[in-house]
C-alpha cells in the first residue's frame, strides 16, 4: 500500500512540475521549420527585452547575483543573461542555459528556481504594488533545448511569440 501511495506521489509531483512550466520544450516551430537552438542568453533575452512591451527600465543583471537569488548552482549554468526592471514592476526577463550534460538535473532545477522566485515575487508585491500581481500570476516559463526561458510582463503571449520567432528564424 504504502508503494502504491509513493508512486501516485511521485506521478503527482511530475504532473505539478510540468504544469509550472509553459508546455515543457515548446519552440518545435511549425511542421518541417528547423528550430534555432544554437543561440547565447544574451540573444535571445535581448531580443524579447526589443521586442516585448515593458512598462519599466529593464537592465542586465550580472550572472552571480541572479544565481545567488534564484538559488542555483551556477558552476552547472552554461550561459545566461537576465533582465530585471527598476523594481517598480515586477517585469523580468531570464535565459538560463545548461550543458547537454547537465541538462536532465538542472532543467528541472531552474524551473524550481523560476516559479520560486515568483512566488518570492508575489509576497513581495502584494503589499507593495498590488497591481503587479497580474503578471505574477501568469508568467511564461518555456524550456528550449538545454535552456528555460522566464518572462514576467503583461502579455506572455507576445513573449511566447518574441521567443518562438526568435527560435524559428
Amino acid at each position: 500500500m504504502k508503494k502504491l501511495i509513493v508512486g501516485i506521489m511521485i506521478v503527482m509531483m511530475v504532473f505539478a512540475v510540468t504544469a509550472c512550466s509553459d508546455g515543457g520544450d515548446e519552440g518545435s516551430g511549425t511542421e518541417g521549420t528547423a528550430v534555432n537552438y544554437d543561440f547565447t542568453a544574451a540573444e535571445l533575452a535581448g531580443y524579447i527585452n526589443d521586442n516585448v512591451t515593458f512598462n519599466d527600465f529593464m537592465e542586465e543583471v550580472d550572472p552571480e547575483t541572479v544565481y545567488e537569488l534564484y538559488g542555483i548552482d551556477g558552476s552547472a549554468v552554461e550561459d545566461s543573461c537576465t533582465y530585471f526592471s527598476t523594481g517598480a514592476t515586477a517585469e523580468e526577463i531570464s535565459v538560463i542555459s545548461v550543458s547537454p550534460e547537465n541538462a536532465d538535473s538542472m532543467l528541472g532545477e531552474i524551473n524550481r528556481a523560476f516559479n520560486s522566485r515568483i512566488e518570492d515575487q508575489i509576497e513581495s508585491f502584494t503589499d507593495y504594488v498590488p497591481a503587479e500581481l497580474d503578471k505574477l500570476n501568469d508568467p511564461l516559463i518555456m524550456e528550449i533545448g538545454n535552456s528555460v526561458v522566464m518572462v514576467v510582463c503583461d502579455d506572455p503571449d507576445q513573449a511566447k511569440t518574441a521567443i518562438l520567432d526568435f527560435i524559428n528564424q
